[in-house]
């Protein structure tokens, strides 16, 4: 944490073009100082992307819904995942406030959950990038783009795996598989946009003088 106080004092007698040219070169140099005091604090050996600020996240939703429902299901801020969103999770930050979480999960997304008694895995429905399809077929089904709740149509669900030494993932970390609209699935949310960067508010007093 640092602080930075800047103090500007101009003559009241100076014309605004003056005044509005002081204002910027103020907002230059604290923004110049604000940057290199950044660059200066990152660590020289890479940080985890746990403890990386600024990531994007995202989160498999609590809340199970039908396929013509998954579009619609996400937090204010975030918004139904494409499967090429969130291909490789070690580059977000799962929200545990937001998403569902297991025993190990820690700050991690689930890989498998309990429900009724059973452990089930934690599958979410997630967007293809295909054309609109309700085919049974993981990777291309989308319940007719996200409209449709027939048991007839399928859409597309995704999980972590938990077999690590006998799986075969289908892409990449993740296991997909073709589940008809009807189901009751959650669905992964990813966040609208990366957060970061500043903002810099400086206050303009104006002196009134016609009230001399």
């Amino acid at each position: 944490m640092f602080a930075i106080r800047l103090r500007v004092r101009y003559d009241h007698r100076a014309t605004p073009r003056r005044v509005l040219a002081l204002l910027l070169l103020a907002v230059g140099l604290l923004a110049s100082l604000t940057l290199n005091r950044a660059y200066a604090t990152v660590p020289s050996s890479p940080t985890s992307p746990s403890s990386t600020p600024g990531m994007r996240q995202f989160y498999l939703s609590m809340t199970a819904v039908n396929g013509n429902q998954a579009a619609t299901a996400c937090a204010e801020g975030y918004h139904f995942a494409s499967m090429w969103e969130i291909t490789d999770p070690s580059n977000l930050k799962y929200n545990r406030r937001l998403g569902q979480t297991s025993p190990d999960s820690g700050a991690g997304p689930p890989s498998q959950l309990l429900e009724d008694g059973s452990s089930i895995p934690a599958q979410g429905w997630v967007r293809t990038g295909y054309e609109s399809s309700t085919e049974a077929v993981a990777g291309q089904g989308n319940c007719g783009t996200w409209r449709s709740d027939s048991r007839a149509h399928s859409g597309t669900v995704v999980h972590l795996s938990s077999d690590w030494a006998g799986g075969a993932q289908d892409v990449g970390v993740w296991n997909a598989a073709a589940r008809a609209c009807d189901r009751s699935v959650r669905v992964w949310c990813v966040q609208d946009q990366v957060p970061g960067g500043f903002s810099v508010f400086l206050p303009l007093v104006v002196r009134n003088e016609s009230a001399q």
